[in-house]
């Protein structure tokens, strides 16, 4: 059985992050333990996150944000946190960065998420960094 911790994180001017241990107990058979979850403001609330980042997670699952002209709504907010991110990771080589695709939050549906029986998700923001773990599980522990 394989134990990885896991930190999710949805990106922009609320930064939502989910921290989840999950263990592989065989084929397509995975238990998720949420360990931490919250949303954050940059840049003082994404504290929390870099030391999550150093001390706990063996892998960070972030949706890489792509800004658009124009396109009202978005916020370069998110490639700070993410750059934050990055700056963080390159100094731990021994963990492991995967950048998301926002159209893979598709591949885990709310209904999924139920069925893993996490305690109650307050935000979309952490919803979605849910998602990101989910979509490396499906990913890298087959």
């Amino acid at each position: 059985m394989t134990k990885l911790r896991i930190l999710g994180v949805d990106p922009g001017d609320t930064t939502g992050y989910a921290f989840i241990e999950v263990e592989h107990r065989g084929p397509g058979f995975h238990t998720y333990k949420m360990l931490a979850m919250g949303d954050a403001s940059f840049p003082g609330g994404i504290l929390p996150l870099v030391q999550i980042i150093m001390k706990e997670a063996h892998v960070v699952a972030v949706e890489d944000y792509i800004i658009r002209q124009p396109h009202i709504g978005q916020s370069p907010i998110a490639i700070k946190v993410i750059g934050a991110i990055q700056v963080v990771m390159s100094a731990l080589p021994e963990k492991e960065l995967l950048m998301q695709q926002p159209s893979e939050k598709r591949r885990a549906p709310n209904t999924f998420i139920k069925s893993l029986h996490l305690p109650p998700i307050r935000s979309l923001h952490i919803e979605d960094a849910v998602r990101h773990v989910i979509i490396y599980v499906q990913k890298h522990m087959k």
